[in-house]
């Protein structure tokens, strides 16, 4: 492993760079003056991540790190560099191919977790904030048996109480990854409170995400959880709006705001950080597409006929709202998210690969058989 060339800039350690929030995290750190070191969990993502971003050639360089639950490789990042601060993105997503509770979500969520802390405790000891990604759902909003949300009032003081047992037995995609969430941060928690280490600790819960898509895509099969949800409103996924599962949202440029801001805030040291804001609604979302792409979206709408949803949720983000000044509007997020989408059908085309999609996958899989600057495997 090759170390980094000195800089005066602050270094930061960013895990899952190729990922939704973290994309925009990285973009963030790099515009507010900070080196990066990105993980990535294999060459080819790392590659892929640089392709896109050939701007941040100076300011940004790639690990792989194909398995986080992996102490060794944790202990051997922060031997080799000196690392200011850290964001810790990288987490296994609600997916049909993740479908063992142990395996593929509370092992690496709380292994992930537990290496960072040991190695910074270890050898990082410049390392002065972590700051973590966690979810909204580890507050317990959702009642996995009931597919819902409860209807009381949720605080920082919150915890889902689903137990161990209750997720292996369920075989839900939604309960593993919510009590999978809950363990790993617990973890930092009960660590922070044990070990007293020599650095501080936020953890963000932000609710569902909306917002731009900015990290590398190669198809509109499959972007992410929120987003695929939003493109289902216009891709000919409904006829009529269905109904509103949540009624909370977040933008990704918060996220990722919080995230930076908190690595320097003092009040955000060791904090649990509730990212989120209500109103949102497929029937308010498919208003927003109709008004600000009339001919984009002529005769792709689904048609409102009354469909309801789960109450909102009564969730106490006062902290979030503090550490941010503002969060971004419903309108606003939707409007960012169309565009890119939009901009997407023009590259991929919709439904099925175009022969235009084609031609772009063929030059992607080129980038990828090469090697790339800057790229480091453990």
């Amino acid at each position: 492993m090759t170390v980094e060339e000195p800089t005066t800039k602050p270094k930061v350690l960013l895990t899952g760079a190729n990922g939704y929030v973290a994309a925009h995290v990285l973009k963030q750190l790099i515009e507010a003056n900070y080196h990066v070191t990105g993980t990535v969990r294999s060459e080819e993502k790392a590659n892929l991540s640089r392709s896109f971003n050939p701007e941040y050639e100076e300011s940004a360089r790639f690990i792989v790190l194909s398995d986080f639950t992996k102490q060794e490789s944790w202990d051997r990042i922060f031997q080799e560099t000196e690392y200011d601060y850290v964001v810790h993105t990288a987490a296994p997503l609600m997916s049909k191919e993740n479908t063992d509770f142990d395996k593929h979500y509370l092992e690496p969520n709380v292994g992930g977790n537990l290496g960072i802390l040991n190695a910074v405790s270890e050898f990082g000891k410049k390392v002065k904030h972590i700051s973590i990604t966690s979810s909204i759902c580890a507050l317990g909003v959702f009642d996995p048996m009931a597919g819902g949300a409860t209807s009381k009032r949720f605080t920082p003081r919150d915890w889902d109480s689903t137990t161990y047992g209750m997720a292996r037995e369920a075989k839900n995609l939604l309960t593993n990854y919510c009590v999978a969430k809950t363990s790993a941060e617990k973890v930092v928690w009960e660590y922070m409170k044990t070990k007293k280490p020599h650095f501080s600790v936020s953890v963000m819960l932000p609710g569902p995400i909306t917002g731009p898509c900015i990290q590398p895509v190669i198809s509109l099969s499959k972007i992410n959880l929120t987003t695929d949800s939003i493109y289902s409103l216009f891709n000919g996924t409904f006829s009529e709006i269905p109904p509103t599962f949540f009624s909370e949202y977040i933008d990704v440029r918060d996220v990722a705001r919080a995230h930076v801001r908190a690595l320097t805030s003092p009040a955000a040291s060791n904090q649990r950080i509730i990212l989120s804001r209500p109103g949102y609604s497929n029937t308010a979302v498919v208003k927003i597409m109709g008004k600000h792409f009339p001919v984009e979206l002529r005769g792709r709408l689904p048609a409102d006929k009354g469909a309801q949803g789960n109450p909102p949720v009564d969730i106490d983000s006062e902290l979030g709202g503090e550490l941010l000044g503002e969060y971004t509007s419903l309108e606003e997020s939707m409007v960012s998210t169309v565009r890119r989408l939009l901009e997407l059908e023009g590259i991929f085309g919709r439904g099925g690969k175009s022969g235009k999609e084609k031609r772009i996958v063929e030059h992607l899989e080129e980038i990828l058989g090469k090697k790339t600057r800057g790229v480091t495997t453990l």
